[in-house]
Parts: structure tokens; C-alpha cells; sequence
């Protein structure tokens, strides 16, 4: 039986999710994870934190709303107070985990837990989507940066 894992970083939608939705499609059973980890609760270089008390709250319902939609689409929900990359791997041992699917994200710490991920997790295929942007990346009609307008309203009529 094959099994896919949803990791669940900064969208924690599960209608109109791609992510879910692949990993449903490809597999015959589908686990979901999210990491509240640790380092997002740690204060800047600046002193101050990274993650406010009413953020902090905030993470935790909307966690509790995706563990109760996934239940009802009998996907469990594993929740850990870890770095993902320091867990992964024993999930993936754990469960048999064949494919991890998972939200794209360009910003460079994102990038670099992604990257640590992926180190330590071998022999398993990686799935990422944007699902956070207006226009998909790869439907705006342009090849470099430089050609976007400075102005929304010029960029949008070209996408559209």
C-alpha cells in the first residue's frame, strides 16, 4: 500500500488545497504533519520574538480546525513541537512513507529547512507546489523580473 505525506508548513486549507488533493489522487493511504517548530518561537537578533502570543494562538485553532477537516476525510494529523527536518526521517520509517508533498516557499529559511529536509530523508520523492500567489509563477508572461511593471494594475491586465 502506498502512503503519502502531506507536510503542512503555511497553508493549512484543506479544501482547494493541491497539496492534499495530489497526494490523495496518488495514494492509497494519506498521512498529514504539522511542525510547530521550535525556532519560529525564538526572538529575532533584534530581541524580539518571532511569533507573538496572539499569532501563537492563532496557529493553534487554525492546527485544531485542519486535524478536525482532515479527520472528516479520514486523514490523520501527526503535530509535533520539533524541527521538521530533525523528524521526518522517522516518520518516513515509521509509516512507510514513499512520496512528501508540501507547499513551495522562496524565502530563505523556509528553503534551507527544505533543503536540511531532503538531506536527511533519502529514498523518498518530493512533491512541491505553489498555492499561496494570485498568478501561478509559471503563468505570468514574463521572463525575467525586470519586465514586471511597477504598477499592479498594468501587471494584471498583461496576465489576464
Amino acid at each position: 500500500m502506498s502512503k503519502g505525506l502531506v507536510w503542512f508548513r503555511n497553508d493549512l486549507r484543506v479544501l482547494d488545497n493541491e497539496t492534499l488533493a495530489t497526494a490523495a489522487k496518488n495514494h492509497e493511504q494519506v498521512l498529514g504533519v504539522y511542525f510547530f517548530d521550535p525556532r519560529h518561537y525564538e526572538n529575532t537578533e533584534y530581541g524580539f520574538p518571532k511569533t507573538g502570543k496572539f499569532r501563537a494562538k492563532f496557529l493553534i485553532e487554525s492546527v485544531q480546525n485542519l486535524q478536525k477537516n482532515l479527520n472528516e476525510l479520514n486523514i490523520p494529523l501527526l503535530v509535533f513541537q520539533k524541527r521538521p527536518e530533525d523528524a521526518i526521517s522517522s516518520i518516513i520509517s515509521d509509516y512507510q512513507i514513499s512520496d512528501i508533498y508540501f507547499q513551495k516557499e522562496w524565502t530563505s529559511e523556509e528553503k534551507e529547512v527544505e533543503n536540511n529536509l531532503k538531506k536527511n530523508a533519502e529514498n523518498v520523492n518530493f512533491h512541491s507546489f505553489y498555492q499561496q500567489f494570485l498568478f501561478h509563477p509559471e503563468d505570468i508572461p514574463y521572463s525575467d523580473f525586470k519586465d514586471i511593471p511597477k504598477v499592479f494594475t498594468d501587471f494584471r491586465k498583461k496576465c489576464e
